[in-house]
């Protein structure tokens, strides 16, 4: 610490001789050793003051920023504090030597101020510090900010998501419940009643089927023939089946009424779900225990909830991370009200007037609100789906005409070719008669094209479209058949005359994009003939193989076919296979079968080829 010249070194060496001769003690007059000792060391103590007093008025200058500040008080600080611990180490040596008190040192300058010095360094490292934690709390608060907005809109969306999820489950349950006239016909408010009768009921065919199976066990010990053993065991099955069928209903009725009991509240939906997961898995374990092998009637629903579950307990995340934001945020704006607190401290507030700095302010930031931005995400969705193209009202007076019995006739062409790639040698002979029909039909559309446009030419009327979304007019921009992008359903109603003078009024649905919208100007579809509608009644003699017969044996032995052996081929009326469908269309009236748009009939006659076939 201290530049010492020659002078100064003579006098520190001076000073460690006396110190060590004092100490070793090996002296003949102590008492003028000791008073040269004491007189060295104020010396050495004086010289060392001179160069303190030197440096420490090199570190009373004047700063323009806190920031300088902060770093002349560390410096300043740091070198009093250096030079007590001089003094005092100095002292503490000479009264270890000497047993005496070293008196009549000058006081060390600075050393009564150096409280306040620490002071203003705390309260200028402080407010800086201070200013240092707002400002990354502020860009803290901006991120949590967006990222809140962004889990509450994920929130409102999931909401969205669950409401269809619940839609989707109840009209998966309804399917399975309008296949049971009991199920389909009860009313909510009655199922807790019902419950407490298959409750009743439960008990009674449980002890029915313990007591089956303990009167098999002690058949069984007791030795009975295998022949009585597979009777007696089919009776303790049929009790199981029995007992089973009232445990469905148990279970039925409990998952009906949860399924019933739509839900908004994410915590209710989660305990929902999780009752209907568990009420499936239970069940599903009695259906093993019991030995039950019959269809599960809930498989595909009891799937279809496992994977809607999967999906809102993913949303648990979501609201726990709003949760965990909402935590944070607000540790973060009470830590800031403590920062201004702190930084509005009358000895802070002095020290920014005397540097003219300007307090860092806490910056206001609005925080997002759930409810408002969950409505805002509702009005966006119902926006989005209203953009899509809207149902349109669309008048034809000119339309194409479909002849359903070239449409009928093409579709036999169709079918006896198919027909020959399944069998090609077994029906070589009749390939002639295909191109023949094949021709006749063309030629007759032909015609039927002249004839039309004959028409078209006699008959002009203008189209009226009219569109119940923002008025526009349609263009030719895309083909509203063939484009694909953009899809949403528009109504057309067809309002027009066949060429016999009938109206024809039907609804058309047909995909068409978001933007520019061309319709069809020439749509007709032609009633068929009374005479027409049974155009199938008869077997087509091409299609039917029964008249066909190979009677050449070397011809037959050279016949070899990978198909199985088929009988029946042909146009038929309808067979079994035909009675099994309106058999499942009764069972669910939910299935429309399709009339391919041909005619308005509820049913027609169509082709049938062979069951074999067909499977």
């Amino acid at each position: 610490m201290i530049k010492q010249g020659i002078n100064d070194s003579i006098l520190e060496k001076k000073y460690k001789i006396l110190r060590t001769s004092i100490m070793l003690g090996n002296i003949r007059n102590r008492e003028e050793m000791l008073s040269n000792y004491e007189e060295t060391a104020k010396e050495v103590d004086k010289l060392r003051h001179g160069v303190y007093e030197e440096l420490l008025a090199s570190k009373m200058y004047t700063t323009t920023t806190l920031e300088e500040e902060a770093d002349r008080l560390k410096d300043l600080t740091s070198f009093i504090e250096n030079r007590i611990t001089e003094r005092n180490e100095f002292q503490d040596d000479y009264i270890k030597i000497t047993s005496n008190f070293l008196d009549d040192l000058p006081k060390i300058s600075m050393e009564d101020e150096l409280d306040d010095y620490r002071l203003r360094l705390d309260n200028i490292l402080e407010y800086l510090n201070n200013s240092k934690e707002i400002e990354v709390l502020n860009g803290r608060l901006k991120e949590l900010r967006d990222t809140l907005q962004e889990k509450y809109e994920n929130k409102a969306n999931n909401e969205i998501i669950n409401q269809k999820l619940e839609d989707e489950l109840i009209d998966e349950y309804n399917k399975i419940i309008s296949r049971d006239d009991y199920y389909a016909s009860l009313n909510y408010m009655d199922i807790d009643a019902e419950l407490v009768k298959v409750s009743v009921s439960l008990n009674d065919k449980l002890e029915v089927m313990n007591t089956f199976i303990s009167s098999y066990d002690a058949l069984k010990n007791a030795g009975i023939s295998g022949a009585e053993r597979e009777e007696y065991l089919s009776y303790v099955s049929d009790a199981k089946k029995d007992y089973y069928v009232e445990l469905e209903k148990m279970y039925m009725l409990n998952i009906y009424k949860l399924v019933l009991d739509k839900e908004n509240d994410y915590d209710a939906l989660y305990q929902k779900r999780d009752k209907i997961a568990n009420l499936l898995k239970e069940r599903l374990a009695k259906r093993n225990e019991l030995e039950i092998t019959s269809r599960d009637e809930l498989e595909y629903f009891a799937k279809l909830c496992n994977e809607q579950f999967s999906i809102i307990k993913s949303q648990k995340y979501n609201i726990e991370n709003i949760d965990r934001l909402i935590l944070e945020i607000s540790d973060a704006e009470t830590r800031l009200e403590e920062l201004d607190k702190a930084n509005n401290r009358e000895e802070i507030v002095a020290l920014l007037d005397e540097f003219s700095v300007d307090k860092r302010k806490i910056e206001k930031i609005e925080l997002p609100k759930e409810e408002i931005v969950h409505n805002e995400v509702i009005k966006k969705n119902n926006d989005e789906r209203l953009i899509k193209p809207s149902n349109m009202v669309v008048k034809i007076s000119e339309p194409v005409k479909i002849n359903v019995r070239n449409a009928v006739d093409t579709a036999k062409l169709v079918m006896k070719k198919v027909v020959i790639v399944l069998e090609p040698k077994k029906f070589n002979g009749k390939r002639d008669k295909i191109k023949e029909a094949e021709k006749e039909l063309e030629e007759r559309k032909k015609r039927e094209l002249e004839l039309n446009k004959q028409k078209d030419l006699e008959k002009q009327d203008d189209i009226f479209v009219t569109f119940d979304s923002n008025n526009e007019t349609a263009s030719e921009a895309d083909d509203v058949f063939i484009t694909t992008s953009n899809q949403g359903d528009i109504s057309i109603n067809l309002d027009t005359n066949d060429s016999t003078g009938k109206t024809v009024d039907n609804a058309i649905k047909i995909n068409v994009p978001s933007d520019n919208v061309s319709i069809p100007t020439e749509i007709f579809i032609e009633e068929p003939k009374k005479e027409e509608n049974n155009l199938f009644n008869e077997t087509d003699p091409f299609l039917d193989d029964n008249q066909f017969e190979i009677n050449d044996k070397e011809k037959q032995e050279g016949i070899v076919s990978d198909m199985p052996t088929i009988s029946g081929i042909g146009t038929v009326k309808p067979n079994n296979m035909l009675a099994k469908v309106e058999a499942t269309a009764e069972e669910n009236k939910d299935i429309i079968l399709p009339t391919m748009g041909l005619a308005h009939n509820d049913r027609v006659d169509v082709p049938i080829v062979s069951e074999n076939y067909i499977k």
